[in-house]
């Protein structure tokens, strides 16, 4: 064999060793490595294919929260940010801090839970004029927490000088919000309302006990009228004493009205416990 085959044949069996010793490295080696890469190559672009919805979609639901916000901190009712009672009795005594105030009572009763709300059942009772009471009660259901007055009895008064007065028990159900990322602050829920200046009263009895003459005021129907003038007159009294008059001066039940010279008459309007009577005294002859 000359030397040239020799040499040649050397080489190429030296060339595929090498090309087997790749092969077989390549195969037995950086397969598993490759495989891993392409798996890992997928996840990321499954990742950057995410990432890059995100950001295309970022600013759609940017406006949306925005939004959402917005109608949640304009909105006219919240609910409360707790279902502590200690806080729920803290607010209706910022709302009784209105004239005319009413003395209360905070019992707890229970509390209840729902998917998204809870609710503080309580109950109220206590005394004070009906003015306070309706206007409290108003306050409650128009101020900014959810509340729900139920089961109201209110008695009126029959004490004469208090038919004003009423003593009251209801229930009341607060509602509390649970979803800690839409709770509201304590200090946007407490919203200034006033009571009306003008409403009637349906408890104040149309007619009334009439008390005792406690201030010896004169008793006209038990009276003598004695003189006459144009702006006074001259009485005397349920316990004979001598008493001058004028103009709207007060009696009891009532006041004088009118004084007819010409006539020689006195005229009184009187208010006998929702009984309205008129009285006429003429002078004696």
């Amino acid at each position: 064999m000359s030397y040239g085959r020799r040499n040649t044949i050397i080489l190429l069996l030296f060339f595929l060793l090498i090309l087997g010793s790749g092969y077989g490295y390549i195969h037995f080696f950086q397969k598993a490595e490759i495989e891993t890469l392409q798996n890992r190559q997928t996840v990321l672009q499954g990742t950057f294919d995410q990432m890059s919805l995100v950001v295309e979609t970022y600013p759609l639901f940017e406006s949306a929260l925005l939004q959402s916000e917005a109608f949640l901190n304009n909105y006219d009712k919240h609910l409360f940010p707790t279902h502590n009672p200690d806080q729920i009795y803290r607010y209706l005594n910022e709302l009784n801090s209105q004239w005319p105030r009413i003395d209360f009572n905070f019992n707890f009763a229970d509390s209840t839970t729902h998917d998204q709300y809870g609710i503080v059942q309580t109950t109220l009772d206590g005394t004070g004029s009906w003015r306070g009471v309706y206007g409290f009660i108003n306050r409650m259901e128009n101020s900014r927490p959810v509340q729900r007055v139920r089961d109201v009895q209110i008695t009126p008064s029959n004490t004469p000088g208090e038919y004003g007065n009423v003593s009251f028990t209801l229930t009341l159900q607060s509602y509390y919000e649970r979803r800690t990322s839409l709770r509201t602050d304590w200090e946007t829920l407490t919203v200034g309302m006033s009571t009306p200046d003008q409403f009637h009263n349906p408890f104040f009895p149309l007619i009334r006990e009439v008390g005792d003459n406690e201030q010896e005021l004169p008793d006209v129907e038990n009276s003598q009228l004695l003189g006459i003038g144009s702006s006074r007159i001259y009485l005397r009294d349920q316990n004979g004493e001598l008493i001058r008059l004028s103009l709207n001066d007060q009696v009891w039940l009532g006041r004088l009205i009118a004084i007819d010279v010409r006539q020689g008459t006195a005229h009184f309007r009187l208010n006998k416990g929702g009984l309205i009577e008129d009285v006429i005294l003429e002078v004696e002859k």
